[in-house]
This record gives structure tokens, sequence and C-alpha cells, in this order.
């Protein structure tokens, strides 16, 4: 009975163009074992995003549903250190 190999996730190709300081630092991480390879590290960043955004669209959905205000908000931002520093005038 032959071996059944593995199946490996699909993947799309793609290139893409960086500054020359962010290609180093992804590189870096690769060299450090910070990454398994430059398309790991690119994927992890890439999945990393999207679950930002989705956790932030999430808590403005959660924010409406319970009917938060600004002042809501700046307070608790304020209580979880969040808040940010006063503008210099001018």
């Amino acid at each position: 009975m032959p071996t059944r190999r593995p199946k490996r996730p699909r993947v799309a190709k793609t290139a893409i163009s960086l500054p020359p300081e962010l290609l180093a630092h992804a590189q870096q991480m690769v060299r450090q074992g910070l990454a398994p390879s430059l398309s790991g590290y690119f994927a992890a960043l890439t999945l990393r995003d999207r679950q930002r955004r989705d956790f932030a669209r999430f808590v403005g959905d959660l924010e409406r549903e319970l009917g938060m205000t600004d002042a809501d908000r700046a307070r608790i931002d304020h209580e979880l250190g969040f808040h940010k520093p006063a503008r210099k005038a001018g």
C-alpha cells in the first residue's frame, strides 16, 4: 500500500516591494529563529492584522449594542491608562 503524504496547505505566491529597512528586519527575525521564513513572517503579520481588525469591529459592534457614548469610552480609556497626552497649543 503506498504511503500517503500529509496534505500541505494551499498557498499562493506573490512578490512584494519593501523598504530595505523592513526587509532587513524581517530577515533578522528569520535569522534569530523568531519566524520560520520570510513567507511565514509576513503570513503571521497579515493574520495578526486581520485578527486585530476583526476584534476592533467586534468591540465597535458591542459598544453600539450597549449604547456607549464617547464619554463612556474616554472614561474607560482613562481608567485603563490609555488616555492620550494633552496636545500642546500652537
